[in-house]
């Protein structure tokens, strides 16, 4: 997961949008327990990025097909992020 972290810190695009290919997810069956993981993943990538003080987000749209997931984490607004 450090290069994981590497690469996304390092990247010149400051606000990355993520959603899961079936590849990604174990198995190819998008299960609780494989989205779970899969969400457990990028949190750690993003907390790592945080850590080492890089200003790029990590936007994961997969979170919302997790069970009990609100519906708010489908999306993000593009364009409030270009103005801020």
């Amino acid at each position: 997961m450090p290069c994981s972290r590497r690469y996304f810190g390092d990247s010149p695009v400051r606000d990355i949008y993520i959603v899961a290919g079936n590849n990604d997810i174990g198995s190819e069956v998008a299960a609780d327990d494989a989205l779970d993981y899969f969400n457990q993943f990028i949190d750690d990538i993003q907390k790592g990025i945080d850590e080492a003080k890089k200003s790029v987000q990590l936007h994961n749209l997969t979170r919302c097909y997790a069970n009990g997931a609100a519906t708010s984490s489908c999306f993000a607004d593009i364009a409030e992020r270009l103005t801020a």
